[in-house]
């Protein structure tokens, strides 16, 4: 074999051998592709984690794989993950808003909003920022302060049905409802499918300014649309509950149940209702389960019942 043709084939190892090496941009490309594609969270997880592994300054690779972790519920990891990508780009303004969301999920509220702030300063334009601000503004009660963050995020994007929910429910705290009204309806009219979640939002509003009968209406109205939504049927079994129909509760309770039998607050609850009917044996019964489940709060419950 002489000089020339081992030249050749040692170049062609060699280009074979680039071609076939894996880069931290294939496996990220890899890894985006089975999460958006697929679904494949677990999957995608282990392909951002060889990028990183090959580039452990890939910032985008710590924003996606934190997405794909909150997605799956872990979002302690997805904020580790964020605040990596933070260190590395402190100006990647995905990872804030992603941050915030995961913080706003764990209930840090305030914390959310100064992720959200801090993205609305490297991008004014981005609406989505000032719709989760909005939220976190609504849960601490700041309904002025949410309403102008969504006229906001409407004025960059006034096709967004979500932000003309979030308007809603907020204006229906500080009372105006024909306000509430309007955009919800135009919120269903941009976007039908959001009408189970738009009238469930409704019924959650009416019920914290304790119109209960309103609520009740609004979740019928979800239901129809959307017959299997556990949580929909629980919430309208709180309202029940509120007007003192345990009866009606406890069998809305049970269809959740019936649909997500894995949920602790929804034994919780009925238990609480079969308590008040003078069911000690049914209630117990729940609220064991519901500790088996995870709810700190029923082993109170048990004792107050076990006392009586």
């Amino acid at each position: 074999m002489n000089k020339i043709t081992l030249g050749i084939m040692a170049l062609m190892f060699c280009s074979f051998w680039a071609c076939t090496t894996p880069t931290a941009k294939g496996y990220y490309e890899q890894g985006v592709a089975k999460q958006k594609l697929r679904g494949d969270y677990t999957g995608a997880i282990k392909d951002y984690n060889k990028a990183i592994e090959i580039d452990p300054k890939y910032a985008s690779a710590y924003t996606k794989r934190g997405g794909a972790r909150s997605i799956l519920e872990d979002y302690a990891g997805a904020i580790k993950d964020y605040n990596t990508a933070i260190e590395l780009d402190p100006k990647n303004v995905q990872a804030y808003v992603s941050r915030g969301l995961s913080k706003a999920i764990l209930r840090d509220y305030k914390g959310a909003i100064q992720d959200y702030d801090t993205a609305i300063k490297l991008d004014p334009k981005d609406a989505s920022a000032y719709c989760y601000r909005g939220t976190s503004k609504s849960v601490l009660k700041d309904y002025k302060g949410a309403i102008k963050d969504y006229n906001t995020a409407i004025g960059l994007d006034p096709k967004d049905g979500l932000f003309f929910d979030g308007r809603a429910r907020a204006k229906e705290m500080l009372g105006d409802k024909q306000g509430a009204n309007n955009d919800y309806n135009t919120a269903i009219e941009l976007n039908p499918k959001l009408a189970t979640g738009i009238y469930n939002n409704k019924g959650l509003s009416k019920q914290v300014l304790k119109d209960n009968t309103g609520a009740i209406q609004d979740y019928n109205r979800s239901i129809e649309l959307d017959p299997k939504n556990a949580v929909v049927y629980y919430n309208r079994g709180t309202a029940k509950q509120e007007l003192k129909d345990y009866t009606g509760a406890i069998q809305d309770y049970s269809k959740a149940i019936d649909l997500d039998p894995k949920v602790a607050f929804f034994y919780y609850n009925r238990g609480r209702a079969k308590s008040m009917l003078g069911d000690k044996q049914g209630a117990l019964k729940d609220l064991n389960k519901a500790v088996a489940l995870g709810d700190p709060q029923a082993s109170k419950e048990i004792k107050k019942i076990q006392g009586q």
